[in-house]
């Protein structure tokens, strides 16, 4: 889930880096989300209900590394080579 929260941050256009504070209801949304994850994992009432265990901090970490490179590969994409994957698209 992590994984596309960061993907859903970078993936606004193939071609140029907005800041993360040009979209304020994308940042109201992934916030929302967010919370309502930490909610069901870590109130025990709650997460018994849907079976869940709450994540240590080493499971967060291997949750947060796939979207974190990613994230940093597709910025730096776009910074070095902004029409690398958009070529001949949208015609």
């Amino acid at each position: 889930m992590i994984f596309e929260w960061l993907i859903a941050l970078q993936m606004r256009s193939e071609e140029k880096t907005f800041g993360f504070f040009k979209n304020p209801w994308l940042l109201i949304s992934l916030t929302g989300a967010l919370f309502m994850h930490l909610f069901i994992l870590y109130i025990p009432p709650v997460s018994e209900l849907f079976h869940l265990q709450p994540l240590s901090p080493v499971e967060w970490l291997i949750a947060l590394i796939p979207g974190s490179l990613i994230f940093c590969m597709e910025g730096l994409r776009k910074k070095f080579f902004p029409s690398l994957f958009s070529k001949g698209r949208f015609r």
